[in-house]
């Protein structure tokens, strides 16, 4: 009886130890695989840029003439890099790197001072293709937030933004927002790359982000 105890305590410490075993060989392959997947983003992001740049001049160009708002006070265009996730119902199965170039164009305007921002859609010029060029007005106070986001307004205008990487890349943005009551932010973004980086290889059950942030083309700003 004592044999066979032995026996069966033998083969429950082999297996355990081989399910020890199996979970570290899948972790390193797994993180091989997640450095892998984060030198891709980054080639992605350098290899597409350039063209997305172009376009995100032409498309910010674009707004300004149908919007026909003058000169903005402040405009910039950045890099940008977050992370989303691909889901089955609510169980996360994989991570994405999503890269566009954001283009902001920042008005001192007149309006409320107080309360959170709103979405606005202004008159465009009446040539033929001419479409609604949209943005967000909102109080100096709440755009210059440290959380913005609980006032509906867009994150991101006087530093980089707390979720995502980026990158400034012409430009600058504001230190402050106190030389207006109001602002009218018109931004837009067009797509640079989408690069597939898996789960976390240490995950078990479930599907944990691989990467803390997303891969630019080694300069962060």
């Amino acid at each position: 009886m004592k044999r066979f105890l032995r026996w069966c305590a033998f083969l429950v410490l082999a297996v355990i130890v081989l399910i020890g075993a199996g979970y570290v060989v899948n972790g390193l392959s797994g993180h091989a695989d997640v450095e892998d997947a984060k030198r891709q983003a980054a080639d992605d992001v350098a290899a597409a840029l350039p063209v997305a740049e172009r376009r995100a001049l032409a498309d910010r160009d674009l707004a300004r003439s149908q919007a026909d708002l003058g000169a903005p006070a402040y405009a910039w265009q950045a890099l940008v890099c977050g992370l989303s996730s691909k889901d089955a119902g609510w169980i996360v199965q994989s991570y994405t790197q999503e890269c566009q170039v954001e283009s902001v164009d920042l008005y001192a305007v007149a309006g409320s001072t107080s309360g959170g921002c709103e979405p606005v859609s202004l008159p465009v010029s009446p040539e033929p293709g001419a479409v609604p060029v949209s943005g967000t007005r909102g109080p100096a106070e709440a755009l210059a937030s440290d959380q913005p986001w609980e006032h509906s307004c867009p994150d991101g205008l006087l530093g980089p933004s707390t979720f995502d990487a980026s990158r400034l890349l012409r430009g600058a943005r504001p230190t402050s927002l106190s030389s207006s009551p109001t602002w009218l932010v018109i931004p837009t973004a067009p797509p640079v790359s989408g690069t597939g980086l898996g789960s976390g290889p240490w995950t078990i059950v479930f599907c944990d982000a691989p990467v803390d942030r997303p891969s630019l083309d080694g300069a962060e700003g």
